[in-house]
């Protein structure tokens, strides 16, 4: 709902959604320092929703800079939890990458002889 066209549904959602990221690196946090159990779990639900359509990939940059936020916490929070996660996050960030990129970098990248320069400088940059 963090890309709702109404703003009050907007609003809302953002409570609900910091209240919900609280409570799981909280439970991550708990979790890492008595029972990785409990953290594993709470990963294995929270992981692949950010880095889903519905977070990361979302078009909305508002949702995209909340799924951002929300994976920090839990990365600095998560500890040694998040050993079983590391391949399957390095993955999908690596992909993700693109995404994350400004436009007029992939314009620049594509008209790259109108400005006299090359493609590989602008990747290189």
């Amino acid at each position: 709902m963090l890309d709702d066209i109404k703003g009050s549904v907007r609003i809302a959602a953002m409570g609900l959604c910091r209240v919900l990221t609280n409570i799981s690196v909280r439970l991550v946090e708990a979790a890492s320092e008595s029972s990785t159990k409990n953290a594993e779990n709470t990963l294995k639900i929270v992981l692949p929703f950010l880095l889903s359509p519905s977070g990361l990939e979302n078009p909305s940059k508002e949702v995209q800079i909340f799924a951002v936020d929300t994976l920090l916490k839990l990365l600095k929070a998560g500890g040694d939890t998040l050993r079983p996660f590391i391949s399957n996050l390095v993955e999908r960030l690596i992909s993700l990458l693109t995404t994350f990129e400004p436009a007029e970098v992939n314009y620049l990248h594509l008209n790259a002889a109108k400005y006299n320069t090359t493609e590989e400088k602008v990747s290189t940059a």
